[in-house]
């Protein structure tokens, strides 16, 4: 049944995409194909006015005068039916400001690639331009904002390569690749370098994050030691919202609707700084009815829901454990932490018997470091992801780790996982002859 669904949602999703992509670089770089399609819209819509409240906003604000001209007006506002998936800077005094922060990082490191991704506008892009950045690689998924960018930087053109698709997009584009072999995430890759993981970053990302689905993604491909991980270190200047910011750093005695699994697994995989706050409405679209928020979720955002953050985010060059246990410790927090109430021992005793007696009374080489009153009822939520990494290097370095019931499990659902992917795509093969 599941298998079933699977098909038919992506043949679902093909069909409304309705995209031929080339395997030609070339056929990538100002295309004029069109993404994803465009919205079924009424007269009314397509002739809506931007609101008062927009042009009041920019009417304060002269720089905004000769940018604004520029954007359709259905770019100003999202009523949220679905969640916000893109941003774009609108601002150029931000696009300055987010280039002083971020060129000393690319100038030392010219043998990476450098690319904006929402483009938008391409402010980004053309301070970098200026600032002799040799080639910037902008991602866009919006043929408005396209055809702008070839008419706006036309003395640039040949130090821009302009793809169709949104990099942020990768965990989407690769599970439809999985699908039909298409090779999107080849294409977007294309042309970065690959390097040892200790060496400089092989690509910077710069860009509005409208959610944390690409942080999920990359993750997961360095667990598994795929993709794009395998290039080596990526780095990202994302601008993002406050609440995404304080899932990625919450920790122990927060709300559990902010430290999440995606918590741990981010402090453990990356390193992260928070460098400035700009104001969200020079970012489109406005969202008229903003996304929910618990009051719980509320007192850590409330002084600044009105802010996009700039956060650095790079890759640890030194990762907490040795290669062939990434994929472990990604399983090991997303089984035992699940939604945080489940229990640190129980859990443990059944992946790896008789480990509970040592973790509560043994002195071990990490019990300095671990939870200090650890007993049977301690709950994973009560643990920074330091101690859960101290937990997780207690279970692999028992004896009898290789051939217990967790390593077992993780080969199992690997296989299971490997096994519906390759029924997919031969299914599809089967009807295509």
């Amino acid at each position: 049944m599941l298998l079933k669904l699977n098909q038919v949602f992506l043949k679902r999703y093909l069909n409304v995409l309705r995209i031929s992509y080339s395997t030609n670089y070339e056929d990538i770089l100002f295309a004029d194909e069109i993404a994803e399609p465009k919205e079924k819209t009424s007269f009314k819509k397509q002739n809506r006015p931007r609101s008062q409240k927009i042009i009041n906003y920019f009417a304060n604000k002269p720089h905004f005068d000769e940018v604004v001209k520029l954007i359709p007006p259905e770019y100003f506002v999202s009523k949220r039916r679905l969640a916000l998936q893109h941003l774009h800077l609108a601002d150029k005094d931000i696009a300055k400001d987010v280039t002083s922060h971020v060129l000393p990082f690319v100038l030392r490191n010219k043998e990476q690639i450098i690319c904006e991704t929402n483009a938008g506008l391409g402010l980004i892009s053309a301070e970098l331009l200026q600032n002799n950045i040799e080639t910037v690689r902008m991602y866009e998924t919006c043929p408005d904002f396209r055809n702008l960018i070839k008419d706006l930087y036309a003395s640039y053109l040949d130090r821009i390569e302009l793809f169709v698709k949104d990099i942020y997009s990768l965990s989407m584009l690769a599970y439809i690749d999985k699908y039909d072999n298409q090779g999107r995430v080849e294409q977007l890759l294309q042309g970065v370098p690959r390097r040892s993981w200790k060496d400089d970053p092989v690509m910077t990302i710069i860009g509005p994050m409208a959610n944390l689905k690409f942080i999920d993604y990359l993750m997961k491909m360095l667990a598994l030691q795929q993709g794009i991980a395998c290039l080596g270190r990526i780095q990202i200047f994302a601008l993002m919202k406050p609440l995404d910011y304080f899932k990625c750093t919450a920790t122990t005695g927060m709300s559990l609707r902010i430290y999440q699994v995606l918590s741990i697994l981010f402090q453990l995989f990356f390193d992260c700084k928070l460098i400035e706050k700009y104001p969200r409405k020079s970012f489109l679209p406005w969202e008229t009815k903003p996304s929910s928020v618990s009051p719980k979720m509320f007192e850590y955002i409330q002084e600044d829901m009105d802010y996009i953050y700039l956060v650095q985010i790079n890759f640890k060059q030194t990762l907490p454990v040795k290669a062939e246990h990434l994929l472990y410790l990604y399983y090991f927090v997303k089984q035992g932490f699940r939604r945080g109430r489940t229990l640190v021992i129980p859990t443990l005793e059944t992946w790896l018997p008789d480990i509970g007696t040592k973790l509560i009374v043994s002195r071990t080489k990490y019990k300095s470091k671990s939870y200090s009153n650890m007993n049977i009822y301690t709950q994973f939520c009560q643990l920074t992801p330091t101690q859960i990494l101290h937990l997780f290097l207690e279970m692999t370095d028992h004896p009898e780790f290789q051939d217990s019931p967790f390593v077992a499990l993780i080969e199992s659902s690997l296989i299971k996982t490997e096994t519906i992917e390759s029924d997919l795509v031969s299914n599809k093969n089967i009807r295509s002859k």
